[in-house]
């Protein structure tokens, strides 16, 4: 028996890395049109002093783009400025060449991401590369688009581990860094005690806030008066060329906006054509999770399990409440998500309780509404049943939500 779950787990890892080498890798590899444009883009123009025109002017900066080699084209709304730097190495490159060289660190970084999880959790290879497994197509959609959030997890990984080592400052600064780029690896400042906390939160804003102090030097106050006002539409699910209706996004947001607000565009015939309801079911949706988040934060003790499981629940309750998602960006839920099935494997051992998190993992980040089948003649039931990524991950936080509080109050 134990041969044929061996066979069977050595099987699923191999159909894994073929799938991200076919539709991850490859793809990435010969396309040269991806997100990967709007990085190198933006460190092309800066190389390059071409500053005076704001980068938030999609049509202005995709024409920028355009004539400084970008083939097909790029946008900046709505990342902060500061992203703008992240590709200077390569900017001297060849679009299609900088791609490739950055397709070779994320491998770089893919590897570096199993060792440091494997440390982290104290797991042997065969699970480690199993946990990595479940986000199979977040890793296949980052290598294809050239995107940067197996470096930032790798780095929050890091962080991770010297901050169980009572590194504060290092700790600190790399979760500065992540956080600067890409606001969501806030979340991981909730790791360690409380007085951890506290130093590593402080280390953090130092850090971001001189890498966001940065581009005033050379772009002026201006380029953030621009951000600003675009963060505010990102905020509310509302990103140029797109709407808030995209089931791409996988948010509460879009759902809602699907269910009540009528656009001409994206959604003539919503299912109630009332948009004072979205704000309402949207503030109901943030309290619950807050709430839930507030009594399991009451009995946060001071051992290793509070300090490292708790949070991760948080986070997963947080990941629900974003007005945008892609998938990709669940690769910040790798460790997370990682700590929470080893606490099942350790509090309730390896039972159908772990089997049926860990496939509720798999669905929750690898099932897409294009997989899902339309339904002929149903708007509410299309709406509904194509939003698999939301309701998973309220599923995921509700659960462990549940055999936290549980777990925690027969030890109370």
């Amino acid at each position: 028996m134990y041969k044929v779950k061996y066979v069977f787990l050595l099987l699923w890892l191999l159909l894994c890395f073929t799938f991200i080498t076919i539709k991850g890798i490859i793809p990435g590899w010969q396309e040269g049109r991806s997100d990967f444009s709007n990085y190198y883009a933006s460190s092309v123009l800066i190389s390059r002093s071409i500053t005076d025109f704001s980068f938030y002017n999609d049509s202005e900066f995709n024409q920028k783009a355009i004539e400084n080699g970008v083939e097909h084209g790029a946008k900046f709304t709505p990342f902060p400025p500061v992203t703008s730097y992240l590709m200077l190495p390569l900017s001297g490159f060849t679009e299609l060449t900088a791609k490739r060289i950055w397709m070779m660190l994320n491998v770089l970084f893919l590897a570096l991401l199993v060792v440091l999880l494997k440390r982290l959790i104290q797991f042997s290879w065969l699970n480690t590369l199993l946990l990595t497994s479940l986000f199979c197509i977040p890793l296949a959609s980052n290598f294809r688009l050239g995107q940067t959030y197996l470096m930032f997890t790798t780095m929050l990984l890091v962080a991770m581990l010297i901050l169980k080592e009572g590194r504060w400052k290092g700790a600190g600064a790399l979760i500065g860094l992540a956080v600067a780029l890409k606001y969501f690896p806030l979340v991981y400042l909730l790791y360690g005690n409380r007085k951890t906390m506290i130093k590593t939160s402080l280390m953090a804003f130092l850090v971001g806030l001189l890498l966001w102090v940065s581009p005033v030097i050379f772009q002026g106050v201006g380029i953030y008066q621009d951000f600003f006002q675009h963060l505010s539409e990102h905020l509310q699910g509302n990103i140029q060329g797109q709407g808030q209706h995209s089931f791409n996004y996988q948010s509460m947001d879009a759902l809602l906006a699907n269910l009540f607000v009528a656009d001409s565009n994206f959604n003539a015939a919503p299912v109630i054509n009332l948009p004072g309801l979205k704000p309402i079911f949207k503030a109901g949706f943030v309290l619950g999770i807050l709430a839930i988040i507030a009594v399991l934060w009451s009995r946060k003790k001071s051992d290793h399990e509070h300090s490292f499981v708790l949070p991760s629940i948080v986070i997963l309750g947080l990941s629900a409440l974003l007005p945008v998602t892609a998938t990709y960006h669940f690769l910040f839920l790798i460790p997370p998500v990682s700590i929470l099935l080893l606490w099942i494997r350790i509090r309730f051992g390896e039972g159908n309780l772990l089997l049926a998190m860990a496939i509720l993992a798999v669905l929750t980040f690898n099932l897409l509404p294009h997989h899902i089948p339309t339904i002929p003649g149903s708007k509410v039931i299309n709406t509904l049943v194509h939003f698999p990524r939301l309701y998973g991950l309220i599923g995921l936080f509700l659960t462990f939500s549940l055999l936290f509080y549980r777990t925690s109050k027969s030890n109370g």
